[in-house]
C-alpha cells in the first residue's frame, strides 16, 4: 500500500508540474502573439519613419539647392539693411505728411480770412431760403 501512496502522490506532483508547463507554454503562447504584432505595429512604424526621412532628405535637397551661392550670414545682413531702410521710409513718410498736413491747415486758415467764391449751378439759399437750385447760366455765342 505504501508504494501505491507514494505512486499517487508522484503522479499528483507530475500532474501537478504538467498543468504548470501546459500554462506556462500558453502565457509564452500569448507573449509571442503580442511580440509578433508589436514586431508588425513597430515594422509599419518604421516604414512611415523613413517615408518621412525621404520626404525631409528631399525637401533638405531642395531647400539646399535653392539657397545654393547664398550666404545664410549675407542673407540676414540684407534682411536687417532692409528693415533699416523700411524704417527710414516710414520716418520720411511721416515727414512729409506732418508737412502736408502743416500746408493744408495754412492754407485752410487763408481760406478762411478770404470770403467764399460763389459757383454757378451750385445750391444756394436765397433771399427766401427756399434751397432751390440755380440754374446754370448758359451763353451763345453769335457768329
Amino acid at each position: 500500500m505504501m508504494d501505491t501512496a507514494v505512486v499517487t502522490t508522484d503522479l499528483d506532483r507530475l500532474a501537478e508540474r504538467v498543468e504548470k508547463a501546459a500554462t506556462l507554454v500558453l502565457d509564452l503562447r500569448a507573449k509571442l502573439a503580442q511580440g509578433e504584432s508589436r514586431q508588425s505595429e513597430l515594422e509599419v512604424e518604421k516604414a512611415s519613419l523613413v517615408t518621412e526621412k525621404a520626404e525631409l532628405a528631399r525637401r533638405l535637397d531642395e531647400t539646399t539647392s535653392q539657397l545654393q551661392g547664398n550666404d545664410p550670414s549675407s542673407l540676414v545682413a540684407e534682411v536687417a539693411a532692409l528693415k533699416k531702410e523700411q524704417r527710414e521710409w516710414n520716418a520720411e513718410r511721416k515727414d512729409v505728411a506732418t508737412r502736408v498736413e502743416s500746408l493744408l491747415r495754412s492754407w485752410s486758415a487763408s481760406r478762411r480770412d478770404t470770403p467764399p467764391a460763389r459757383v454757378r449751378g451750385a445750391r444756394s439759399r436765397g433771399p427766401s431760403g427756399t434751397g432751390r437750385w440755380i440754374q446754370p447760366q448758359t451763353t451763345t455765342h453769335a457768329g
